[in-house]
């Protein structure tokens, strides 16, 4: 009896054929995660909304997403796109050193503590991050891949992308002060969304008709 042979079925990524919007409200493995989940990213590129990348994650995006990571980065700092999209395609020069190892591993904190909570930020956003209750993590038992064994033990900032000229600096913030500026941010939204509810009501009620508002 001859026997019957099939391919196994490979299962398509829940991203595939799916754009997904990247700003500087997520972090770095959230583009991760949706390189591997197959979305296509399309980057803002806007100053105050772009992303900016260590050059360990850039590699790793797919060509097409590498374009656009480009031209959106050449938008934000109003140059023009073409020439930088070319000059990256072949290897998007830097001029300080980059160490070897994939974007996942660089990312990683290890012995984070209980009360913080952990993100990456690009040198120029610390100071607005200090005004949310960040502050750069000095903390000599929290590890990072990047970090020299000649530092460990001593309260250093940790980065990534190159020592010289850090793409990316760890942050922290205890988590009851999060919780405080979440709290807080939620009262001025429900305050705005009230009082535009308001608005509306008496709009329309000086047109001579009801309104009728959702909650």
């Amino acid at each position: 009896m001859a026997e019957k042979v099939s391919k196994a079925k490979v299962e398509a990524k829940k991203g595939k054929g799916k754009k997904v919007y990247v700003t500087v409200d997520n972090d770095v493995s959230d583009v991760l995660n949706w390189v591997n989940d197959g979305y296509d990213l399309l980057f803002e590129g806007d100053p105050e909304k772009f992303l900016k990348l260590p050059t360990e994650v850039y590699k790793a995006l797919p060509l097409v997403a590498k374009e656009n990571y480009m031209m959106a980065r050449e938008e934000s700092l109003g140059r023009n796109p073409i020439t930088t999209v070319q000059e990256g395609l072949q290897g998007w020069k830097r001029d300080f050193n980059i160490t070897p190892g994939d974007p996942s591993s660089k990312l990683q904190v290890k012995g984070k503590k209980e009360r913080y909570e952990y993100r990456w930020s690009i040198p120029e956003r610390i100071g607005k991050r200090g005004t949310q209750g960040w502050e750069v993590d000095l903390d000599p038992e929290i590890r990072t891949y990047d970090q020299h064994e000649s530092e460990i033990g001593r309260p250093v900032p940790k980065t990534v992308g190159g020592q010289q000229a850090p793409e990316y600096v760890l942050l922290r913030r205890r988590k009851d002060v999060a919780a405080e500026i979440r709290e807080n941010r939620q009262a001025i939204y429900d305050g705005r969304t009230s009082r535009a509810k308001d608005g509306f009501r008496e709009g329309v009620e000086r047109l001579g008709a009801v309104a009728s508002v959702e909650e």
